[in-house]
């Protein structure tokens, strides 16, 4: 199995509990207008973005890493 077989099938598995938990969360957060907290569960997501779903790009990268370095 190479390396794109591999991509395809953690894209292929079902949601794990804490993503739907995030997505739930994160919603929560933006209509409390809770920016920060939205923030952190985003740069909480990005790696799984990156990983298992190829869904980042040198600019979104960026961003988070922008992000990560920023006072709480």
């Amino acid at each position: 199995m190479g390396p794109r077989d591999d991509a395809q099938l953690a894209q292929a598995r079902p949601p794990r509990g804490d993503r739907n938990l995030r997505t739930q969360a994160a919603a929560e957060a933006l209509a409390a207008n809770d920016l920060a907290e939205l923030g952190r569960l985003m740069a909480e997501a990005a790696p799984e973005l990156q990983q298992d779903f190829e869904g980042s790009c040198a600019e979104a990268d960026a961003m988070v890493e922008l992000a990560r370095q920023l006072p709480d």
